[in-house]
C-alpha cells in the first residue's frame, strides 16, 4: 500500500512538472504571437500615417491656428517667413511649414 502511495505521489509530481512546462511554453508562444501582431499593426499604422496627406489650411484657418490676424499672416507670407502654397487661385498653408517658421525664444 505504501509503495502504491509513493508511486502515485511521484506520478503527481511528474504531471505537475509537465503541466508547468506546458503552461510556460503556451505563455511564451502566446507572447510571441502577440508581439508579432502588435509589430504588424504598428507597421500598418505607420504606413497609413505616411500616406495621409498633410492638412492644408486656408488663410482664415492658418491665421486662427497661429493666433494672428489675416493681415499679419499676409505680411509673414509676403516677407517669406511662412511658406504658402497655391492651388488654382486659392492660397493654403501647411501646418508643418507654419511650425517650422516659428523661432524659439529663450
Amino acid at each position: 500500500m505504501n509503495l502504491n502511495k509513493n508511486k502515485n505521489s511521484h506520478i503527481e509530481m511528474l504531471l505537475l512538472a509537465v503541466l508547468q512546462e506546458l503552461k510556460e511554453q503556451l505563455y511564451y508562444e502566446m507572447e510571441e504571437t502577440l508581439i508579432g501582431k502588435i509589430s504588424h499593426l504598428t507597421t500598418k499604422i505607420n504606413g497609413i500615417e505616411e500616406r495621409k496627406p498633410e492638412d492644408l489650411l486656408p488663410i482664415k484657418d492658418a491665421a486662427e491656428f497661429l493666433g494672428v490676424s489675416k493681415v499679419t499672416l499676409w505680411r509673414l507670407r509676403k516677407s517669406g517667413e511662412i511658406k504658402s502654397f497655391m492651388l488654382g487661385s486659392q492660397i493654403y498653408f501647411k501646418k508643418s511649414e507654419i511650425l517650422k517658421s516659428l523661432i524659439p525664444v529663450n
